[in-house]
């Protein structure tokens, strides 16, 4: 009730096909037969949302969806710092975040024991095509069984235009927000933002690498 930006933040799981053998990591994929990544059955995902409180002032609404895709070795949590809030708020647009399975903050311990030993790395981008899985699936739940859910109503009303969807990638979200973006079937207009040139470069710039080299 006393954060100026944000009138509710939302928790949730949604439902995930998943194709590595493990929901936690490391994780490598499974092929089947004809060399695809075969099914391994279903896992729950977790996800934050905000509706910001432009929102839900009278007359207002309904705002757009605006997924996010977080930064190095972060989060989902990254979504309820002061300045995506203050995006969501100054936009008009309730945000929904997952974490990129293979390079979030679950992930750091198994990063850094594949340091120790790099002929396990093939584990790091096997999780990551399972990340881009999950912020589709991401997408797909929020303009659908979200818009069911009260949780995501103000005064009775959903408070987005599940037609209206965009994303925002920032350092890491951008990189794999370019291939999710390439893959995804509902999102046309994304923005990848802070990039870097190539990822070696943008990695031994954040503060987050920090603890990785030696």
């Amino acid at each position: 009730p006393d954060d100026p930006d944000v009138y509710r933040y939302i928790r949730g799981t949604i439902t995930v096909p998943r194709y590595v053998d493990s929901e936690h990591p490391p994780a490598r994929l499974v092929y089947g037969d004809d060399g695809l990544p075969a099914y391994q059955g279903d896992h729950e995902v977790e996800f934050h949302a905000v509706i910001p409180r432009s929102l839900a002032e009278p007359g207002a609404g309904p705002g757009r969806v605006l997924q996010y895709g977080h930064g190095f070795f972060l989060g989902r949590f990254q979504i309820w710092d002061p300045y995506p809030a203050y995006l969501a708020q100054d936009l008009e647009m309730v945000m929904f975040s997952t974490d990129w399975a293979g390079m979030s903050q679950r992930d750091i311990a198994a990063a850094a024991e594949i340091l120790t030993d790099v002929s396990h790395f093939p584990a790091v981008p096997d999780r990551l095509h399972q990340g881009i899985t999950n912020v589709l699936a991401l997408t797909r739940t929020a303009t659908g069984v979200c818009t069911e859910q009260e949780a995501f109503e103000v005064d009775g009303q959903l408070s987005y235009d599940p037609d209206e969807v965009y994303f925002l990638g920032i350092s890491l979200g951008c990189i794999l927000g370019s291939t999710a973006m390439s893959l995804s079937q509902d999102i046309e207009r994304p923005v990848l933002h802070v990039g870097a040139a190539v990822f070696p470069f943008m990695q031994s710039r954040s503060v987050d690498f920090d603890e990785f080299e030696m």
